[in-house]
């Protein structure tokens, strides 16, 4: 029974205070109202992972060194239109493979990451086309992957959202106060709860480039979604 009074006591004083919150948040003769947005966008940057390894050939006792990729490489980039502008390299790392046998690390291989920047599903599928045409997916590239997709205008469309947003919030609340006869006034304040954009990532591990998601505005590539939700109180008339 004393354990049950001091559960009642304790949701009374949650309650209060709650109620106390909203007073303190919402002034008088005024409603809150959450907007919602969606804006979805085709990116017009798109950054290309490729990672590429010296490998061992002869039943391992021939390794074709990185350099060697690397000449292929890029004259295979240069062949499907990429700018050196639009190719950051890493620095080189190093793989082994440890033989327990002989209790010691045996074939050694060095390994890069470039970063390609390209513009649109058909020059990833150009890109693609080229590397096999070099044969360069036969052992030099383990893995091929989107590793970003951006926008230029992304500060742009962020602003649309929270426009949109806002417009959302003002149509419900004006749908709410119709009903009681009452008309919607000036926006009295705003509090973000949700900003951000997401895109739709490759679950596969690797080269997974043959079967491109289809986008909504003919890139070939799924849409940024930038997300926006806010709370809005406004004055009612």
């Amino acid at each position: 029974m004393k354990k049950t009074i001091l559960i009642i006591i304790g949701l009374f004083i949650l309650v209060t205070s709650m109620i106390a919150q909203d007073k303190d948040y919402l002034e008088p003769n005024t409603i809150m109202v959450k907007g919602e947005s969606v804006v979805q966008l085709a990116p017009n940057e798109i950054i290309i992972s490729i990672r590429y390894e010296e490998y061992y050939s002869d039943g391992g006792t021939q390794k074709t060194d990185i350099e060697t990729i690397e000449r292929q490489l890029m004259k295979a980039l240069k062949t499907a239109g990429i700018k050196d502008q639009h190719i950051t390299q890493s620095a080189v790392q190093l793989t082994r493979t440890y033989d327990r046998s002989k209790r010691k690390y045996e074939k050694n291989r060095l390994y890069k990451t470039i970063n390609v920047c390209v513009f649109n599903a058909e020059e990833i599928a150009n890109l693609i086309n080229v590397l096999e045409r070099a044969s360069l997916f036969d052992k030099e590239i383990t893995n091929f992957r989107i590793s970003d997709m951006r926008h230029t205008d992304m500060e742009k469309y962020k602003e649309q959202a929270k426009v949109e947003a806002i417009k959302d919030a003002k149509a419900k609340a004006e749908l709410l106060l119709s009903t009681l006869g009452k008309k919607v006034g000036d926006i009295s304040k705003i509090r973000e709860i949700t900003n951000k954009y997401l895109w739709n990532r490759p679950t596969d591990d690797g080269m997974s480039f043959y079967g491109i998601p289809q986008g909504n505005e003919n890139s070939g590539i799924s849409p940024i979604s930038i997300t926006y939700e806010l709370e809005a109180v406004f004055k009612i008339n």
